[in-house]
């Protein structure tokens, strides 16, 4: 590019004609500047500075991630811990993770189908340990974790290794809240409830454990309590069932309580706590004959003779409504005086026996027992 420019000289010699060259030369992004100046003042010229320089694309992944592990799990989450790889290969700073999960395997083929993790960590330096948990997950499910790592440049690494767990089962069934108890004995209770559910109230819980005690049962003296023997298997939730406890002491009180286990071996709280009074021994001895006026099978007794004959019983007493004499098979009403324990038959018969005659006597009476 050229400028011509004039302009007046001293002492009135006109006008002087001064011709500037400009060389502008543009490489890449630098603006070097070439000024060859043809005059009476000439300069010095710089030669062109002449440079240039090569761009190269990122085409390096960062590095697989090698040690994806599982650190800890609920039954709705699961944490994963792993090391950070680089940028390029295993130098520098990663710039993304995509963290996946899935119930089936995860491969290559079907990463895209797996579901992708929300709020991955920011990649640290190389070597940092670092970890996420993955919440709303399914009780009892296998579930398969794999990472892959992006750079600024999005180029991603391959599929970590791929690492899986179940998530574990931590509910435990509901504590039972109905036990009463059905009827009892002077030695057993029957013990009577709704079963509770394996996941708080809904399925089948696994075990049941039933204590009972002399002393009210709580969860911090459980274990001292004595566990019944022969628990029903737990049914579907909601239905009823039952326990006889055996072998107890008459006119004792007891304290029973029920607690159910899964399969996991959560065990439910404890259930209410109830108590009753078992029932007095019961009366299994009968009445009985003693005091015989004749003695029995005596000889040589009068023909004036009366009868005279003690009806007993050592439990709960004689019944008298029930007291029978019978006389060589006549019923007959002899006049009875006592005490339910010990009553006493006297017969005056109204006419004498005959010499000789064998006389028979029959008694019978039943006692005042349930």
């Amino acid at each position: 590019m050229f400028c011509i420019n004039r302009y007046p000289m001293k002492g009135g010699e006109g006008m002087k004609t001064l011709k500037i060259k400009l060389l502008v030369t543009a490489i890449l992004i630098g603006l070097p500047i070439l000024l060859n100046a043809s005059n009476a003042f000439a300069a010095n010229v710089m030669t062109a500075d002449v440079y240039t320089f090569t761009i190269v694309a990122d085409t390096t992944a960062p590095s697989v991630v090698a040690n994806l592990s599982i650190s800890g799990s609920t039954e709705n989450t699961v944490t994963l811990a792993w090391s950070a790889t680089g940028d390029d290969a295993a130098s520098g700073t990663a710039s993304s993770y995509d963290i996946r999960y899935s119930t089936a395997l995860i491969t290559t083929t079907n990463w895209a189908s797996a579901i992708q993790a929300a709020g991955e960590p920011t990649p640290a330096i190389t070597g940092t340990s670092q970890s996420m948990t993955i919440s709303s997950l399914s009780r009892e499910t296998k579930y398969y974790f794999a990472i892959k790592v992006s750079d600024e440049v999005a180029n991603q690494s391959s599929l970590s290794n791929v690492v899986n767990t179940t998530t574990p089962d931590q509910t435990a069934p509901s504590a039972v809240a109905n036990l009463s108890a059905a009827s009892k004995t002077h030695n057993s209770v029957l013990l009577s409830w709704s079963a509770p559910g394996d996941n708080a109230v809904s399925g089948t819980a696994a075990s049941y454990d039933v204590r009972y005690s002399t002393a009210l049962i709580s969860l911090a003296n459980w274990d001292s309590a004595t566990q019944a023997t022969g628990e029903p298997t737990p049914l579907i939730a909601g239905t009823t069932q039952t326990l006889s406890i055996t072998g107890l002491s008459s006119e004792t009180k007891y304290y029973f309580a029920i607690r159910a286990t899964d399969e996991a071996s959560n065990q439910a709280g404890l259930s209410n706590v109830i108590n009753t009074t078992t029932d007095a021994t019961p009366d299994t001895t009968p009445p009985y004959t003693t005091g015989h006026v004749p003695a029995k099978d005596a000889t040589g007794i009068t023909t004036t003779s009366d009868i005279i004959v003690h009806v007993k019983d050592d439990g709960a007493g004689v019944d008298s409504s029930t007291i029978q004499m019978i006389v060589n098979g006549v019923s007959v009403s002899p006049l009875i005086t006592g005490t339910p324990a010990d009553y006493t038959l006297t017969y005056d018969p109204s006419a004498d026996f005959i010499n000789g005659q064998s006389v028979f006597i029959t008694i019978r009476a039943s006692d005042l027992a349930p």
